[in-house]
């Protein structure tokens, strides 16, 4: 009996942890030769997830996607937009009866594509109205090159668009967009590129 500490699936490409706080036991003894070897009647605790061993990879979790309304609503939220714009771009959610079954949310191309426009547009609008964008911020840029204040927004923003406070790590990987602003003479180029990204992170999308 083998013991990992975490499983691991893909979203949009990326890997996040799928079994925190449990373990994941592979059964390598089908015999069940080992004297702790679960019995077939035996139920086995929810922290546990036994795999057969006949069956390649990891067992499949279930993450689930924001509704078209929730995004709808945590845009609203997060850039003060009413548009309802990704109702709009996405596939329609299949109700079963609920709009949030992981089960059925399943990635397509559709939905990738779908995700890419609506939030390039969404970051668009917020930047081109100035009442908007100096919330969003929370600072006033001293120039295309001001890292305090870009660092600050990164920080502030992801905090709110993933629900949780951003790592070290996580606002570093995101401060280097901050040279197309720089390049462009426009310290607004950058914070419009975090909020594309941000808005199709698999930690903002599930």
């Amino acid at each position: 009996m083998r013991l990992l500490p975490w499983a691991c699936v893909l979203v949009l490409g990326l890997t996040v942890p799928a079994c925190k706080g449990g373990s994941l036991t592979v059964d390598t003894d089908p015999d069940n030769a080992t004297p702790n070897a679960a019995p077939n009647n035996q139920t086995i605790p929810n922290n546990d997830v036994v795999v057969n061993p006949d069956v390649l990879g990891v067992p499949t979790v279930e993450l689930r996607r924001l509704s078209q309304d929730e995004f709808d609503n945590t845009l609203e939220v997060l850039l003060l937009d009413d548009t309802r714009s990704f109702s709009l771009r996405l596939p329609e959610d299949k109700v079963d009866p609920f709009d949030n079954n992981g089960a059925t949310q399943l990635v397509s191309q559709t939905l990738v594509e779908g995700l890419e426009t609506a939030a390039a547009e969404a970051a668009q609008r917020a930047m081109a109205n100035t009442a908007v964008r100096d919330q969003i911020l929370g600072c006033t840029p001293t120039g295309p090159d001001d890292a305090a204040c870009f660092r600050s927004f990164v920080t502030s923003f992801g905090r709110q668009a993933f629900r949780r406070p951003l790592t070290t790590t996580e606002v570093d990987s995101f401060v280097p967009l901050a040279a197309f602003g720089v390049e462009a003479g426009d310290f607004y180029v950058g914070a419009t590129l975090v909020i594309q990204a941000m808005l199709q992170m698999p930690d903002f999308v599930y």
